[in-house]
């Protein structure tokens, strides 16, 4: 079956062809077994194929070459004919692996260098990522950890490009299960429930910056209820409120008394503003007992018309129609509208509310020598302050205690207006309120 030509000597080179299969070997053959044995390069009869290395016995065993007519080659290990140890293999493409192969498969710990830049070392399962890896992904992605079936799966830890690190479960479809997130640019942390790449069920986010804190669901990668609302609350007992109602009186009527249509330029300032126009109002005097009041963040809800109203309203319009027609039609009547109680978010704390204190009055404008109303700035909580401070709420709340002022030069009565700014840098800022509180002299209502 077989022609032997030009033999040479024991283990030396041959040339055979076989005829039936056309294929061509050129290199040792064992003298007795007529076997390749030795070095030699095979020529496949499909001419895609062409080994190039050592053989054992007629079969691939050693070190050699394998070159396929698409580009692609391997050098390496060859056991049993099959390319099985330690080998590199290349691609047209300009894709490179070095590691470990079983029968021809990327298995075992090895290199993709691949030609977009991407590269993975680790281990392989049949050509694919599966076990410990890290895999550097050409938008600058660095994913350390366990991978399934050639995606990231199980605990693993990715650097991103942007300097943003996460470390927790992931999935083929992205961070998913329980994970931490530092965010590098807006030096915020996250760690929790995370689903297909977004901060989703319960979770914790620390602000570095401001210590702002939140603890609670989140949904669609955010808070799933956000405060949109300072709230301004005080808590009184009626003989406190009766007391303050009393002052409020008071006020009004010596403002009422201090007012001078006839005022000319050069008359004392008037020290009575304008309050009205604030929706929220402490009414005080000097020998009155410290101010408290308190802050509380919120969700407000949009208001809503009574669903069961509205359906007890289209029912008696049912029973009615027909009866009144020809009739002259009321009014359409406007439907109830129900406001919902705001939400205090206790589960966040240190943001970052900013209180600076002033009064409209009256000066003297050096270079027109005429009076123009201007807003002044006081101290606020600490009279050796500056009239800027902030206070950080917790669990949802600032609470102001023990505010007193006393009588002075520099400050007399008035209407005096806290400004409060949410100033937390991590968080959307939520709308400014402000504060009027209205200081008389002495009263005439006993101090409790």
């Amino acid at each position: 079956q077989m022609c032997i030509r030009d033999r040479v000597s024991t283990q030396s080179t041959w040339d055979l062809k076989m005829k039936e299969q056309k294929a061509r070997y050129v290199g040792d053959l064992d003298p007795i077994s007529k076997l390749r044995h030795g070095k030699g390069t095979y020529s496949y009869p499909n001419k895609f194929f062409q080994y190039d290395g050592e053989w054992q016995n007629g079969v691939k065993e050693g070190k050699g070459a394998f070159y396929m007519k698409d580009g692609c080659k391997y050098e390496g290990d060859f056991k049993d004919g099959e390319m099985t140890g330690k080998g590199t293999k290349t691609w047209p493409d300009g894709n490179v692996y070095a590691g470990e192969f079983m029968k021809g498969e990327q298995h075992g710990q090895g290199e993709m260098k691949y030609s977009n830049g991407e590269s993975y070392v680790g281990l392989w399962h049949l050509n694919a990522r599966h076990g410990k890896g890290i895999w550097k992904k050409k938008n600058g992605d660095i994913v350390e950890g366990e991978f399934v079936a050639h995606h990231p799966s199980g605990v693993c830890k990715i650097t991103f490009g942007n300097g943003d690190i996460y470390e927790g479960a992931v999935d083929k479809f992205g961070l998913n299960g329980v994970g931490k997130y530092t965010d590098e640019k807006q030096k915020i942390i996250y760690e929790g429930e995370f689903a297909k790449g977004i901060r989703q069920g319960k979770g914790k986010l620390v602000s570095l910056v401001d210590k702002y804190t939140y603890e609670g669901i989140f949904k669609n990668n955010k808070q799933e209820m956000a405060p949109n609302k300072i709230l301004f609350a005080r808590n009184m007992t009626e003989e406190q409120k009766k007391q303050e109602d009393g002052r409020a009186a008071e006020y009004s009527k010596k403002k009422k008394a201090k007012k001078d249509p006839k005022k000319k330029p050069g008359d004392k300032p008037q020290i009575f503003a304008d309050e009205e126009g604030f929706e929220h109002r402490i009414y005080w005097n000097f020998a009155a007992e410290p101010i408290h009041f308190d802050l509380k963040i919120v969700f407000q809800g949009e208001p809503y018309i009574d669903p069961v109203k509205a359906a007890q309203k289209e029912e008696e319009q049912k029973e009615v129609k027909g009866k009144d027609k020809g009739k002259k039609k009321d009014a359409k009547e406007e439907p109830e509208i129900i406001i919902p109680d705001p939400v205090v978010i206790t589960m966040e704390s240190n943001r970052q509310l900013q209180f600076k204190m002033s009064k409209k009055e009256m000066k003297t404008n050096e270079e027109t020598e005429e009076e123009e109303e201007v807003e002044v700035d006081y101290p606020f909580l600490d009279p050796k302050s500056s009239a800027t401070m902030v206070v950080p709420t917790a669990n949802g709340i600032c609470s102001i205690k023990d505010i007193k002022f006393e009588k002075s030069e520099s400050f007399d009565e008035g209407c005096y207006v806290i400004s409060v700014k949410d100033v937390t840098t991590s968080q959307p800022t939520l709308p400014e309120i402000k504060i009027a509180i209205i200081i008389s002299s002495q009263s005439i209502i006993k101090p409790l």
